[in-house]
């Protein structure tokens, strides 16, 4: 199928799936500060004491308690789509007690696992069926909102079909196809939208923010108006990918334009959230370069609810703290501009941040009158050379 049908296809389902007549929730994330790094925090099982995000952290993502200091959302975390309870709900168990509920791949017999752990296989929930999200609701969600929770966090939302589903058994033994098996399907697409909109419209009833790490669409364009539509349905966007992609290759060329624009393209006022995980296995391990390539990225798309958490590859649960993020450029005085050299800048009142996203050109950055001083204290002036995929962020001395 060719990307323009398959764009074709997806206009047509957005076109489709339910409207998205609700009110927003009346709480809101504390209002993150206009200058600097504002960041947020991914789970909090090793965080003694909540004191260290004062300043820092505004949201929580897998908050233990529902509620830690006034100035902070806590979500609590789920899995969108699949039951994590493996030691209870079992492939035995939903065959013995809801058979109809198991949705399997092309082969009808192998279950379409979520995700696959040392203590067993995540049940993949057939999100389409009326009965399976009462039982997710009732099962998952209600409990956390009776325990105080204001805000849920929805992990692993992803508009391909990477779990390969395909269909289930009805109750009468008979296979009922839903999806074709392929990673690009308009169905499956649909089915999403649908998902994550009846979930948002019950909780936002009920005044509750929602929050879901929604995978960007690197190599597939054409799921950017149904990413869009995804985004929007959302209070806050958590970006696991940000712009390291966990790993060295980083985002670059016509990936991180599609990236840099899509998040430019959202209101002001949107709440985005981007982890960027470090190559290194522990951020105090984590290369220098890559450490500014992920903050400067991060101030040359920002606004007022732009969030970003530096970790190293998984490093989630405790609280973790670098100069780099607390280098203070100050706020943005204009939009990011592309000179003739290919650098992307953005002016800040106290100094500004460069960007060069080609994986294999270097640019030069023009300096206006003064000494700037980099992240790691070096001064430069008149220009600054940026070498393939590398970024600065630059205070003007004496401000």
């Amino acid at each position: 199928m060719s990307k323009a049908v398959r764009c074709m296809l997806f206009i047509f389902a957005l076109g489709s799936s339910l409207s998205i007549a609700q009110s927003r929730p009346h709480l809101s994330l504390p209002m993150p500060s206009s200058d600097g790094i504002n960041r947020a925090q991914p789970f909090d099982r090793k965080v003694p004491d909540p004191a260290v995000y004062a300043g820092n952290v505004y949201f929580v993502w897998g908050a233990e308690k529902p509620v830690t200091l006034s100035t902070i959302v806590n979500a609590r975390y789920l899995p969108y789509s699949r039951d994590n309870d493996r030691k209870t709900h079992t492939f035995e168990w939903y065959k013995a007690n809801h058979p109809e509920w198991i949705v399997y791949t092309s082969d009808r017999k192998t279950p379409a696992w979520g995700f696959t752990y040392p203590t067993g296989n995540s049940m993949a929930l057939d999100i389409t069926n009326p009965a399976v999200r009462t039982f997710y609701w009732d099962t998952f969600v209600a409990p956390y909102l009776a325990a105080g929770y204001k805000a849920m966090a929805f992990d692993n939302v992803d508009l391909a079909n990477w779990d390969k589903r395909s269909g289930h058994f009805d109750a009468q033994g008979n296979w009922v196809k839903q999806f074709n098996g392929d990673k690009i399907d308009s169905a499956y697409v649909l089915s999403v939208l649908e998902w994550m909109e009846y979930l948002t419209a019950r909780l936002h009833a009920l005044d509750i923010v929602v929050a879901a790490n929604i995978t960007f669409p690197v190599n597939h364009p054409e799921l950017l108006p149904a990413m869009r539509k995804l985004v929007d349905v959302v209070d806050i966007w958590g970006d696991e990918q940000g712009f390291t992609d966990h790993s060295d290759a980083l985002f670059v060329d016509a990936v991180w334009q599609r990236k840099f624009d899509f998040i430019r393209s959202l209101p002001a006022d949107k709440f985005h959230w981007a982890i960027n995980e470090m190559s290194a296995k522990h951020l105090a391990d984590a290369r220098p370069e890559q450490m500014d390539w992920a903050a400067a990225n991060y101030y040359l798309y920002r606004e007022r609810g732009s969030l970003l958490t530096v970790c190293g590859e998984q490093e989630y649960g405790v609280y973790l703290d670098a100069p780099v993020l607390h280098v203070d450029l100050g706020h943005p005085l204009a939009p990011p501009v592309h000179d003739e050299s290919g650098v992307w800048t953005r002016a800040y009142s106290k100094g500004l941040v460069a960007v060069n996203p080609a994986s294999k050109i270097e640019a030069t950055l023009k300096l206006g009158k003064g000494i700037w001083v980099d992240s790691h204290g070096q001064e430069h002036s008149g220009k600054v050379i940026l070498r393939p995929n590398t970024a600065v962020m630059l205070l003007l001395k004496g401000t």
